[in-house]
């Protein structure tokens, strides 16, 4: 299980990476939206690989198991590493459902920097993955 999440993974890391080469310029929130994808594979495979093959279909999944995990103090991943996944997701969402404003050019600014902020916090998420056995490529 832990590598089909893993390849799903790399499947989400080609796309972005092949949209980066074709349209560097373009698209970010598209880019923003796999870059959840990657994480949230990601995170599949650490609850299957650090917490007895526990196995979740969604986001809202994720974030349940956090959450009581958080009420009975028993720590799945240190704050600040939930917090950067967590706001993948939120960008995400900003990318799927905020609207195209007035100002175009404002809104794909925005997108751009939510984009260049998500792939840091991608970055930060694979160093923990990968500390906590998630074999990421």
């Amino acid at each position: 299980m832990q590598d089909d999440y893993l390849r799903q993974a790399q499947e989400n890391q080609r796309f972005l990476v092949s949209l980066e080469k074709q349209f560097p310029n373009d698209f970010f929130d598209w880019k923003t939206t796999v870059i959840f994808y990657i994480a949230l594979h990601w995170m599949k495979a650490f609850l299957f690989v650090n917490y007895n093959g526990l196995t979740v279909e969604s986001h809202e999944e994720i974030r349940s198991f956090y959450k009581d995990n958080q009420r009975k103090r028993r720590d799945i991943m240190p704050q600040h590493i939930w917090a950067k996944y967590n706001s993948l997701n939120t960008s995400c969402n900003n990318a799927r459902y905020k609207g195209l404003p007035i100002n175009y050019e404002s809104w794909k600014i925005t997108r751009q920097e939510d984009y260049n902020l998500s792939l840091q916090r991608l970055e930060a998420l694979k160093i923990y993955f990968q500390s906590r056995r998630v074999n990421i490529q």
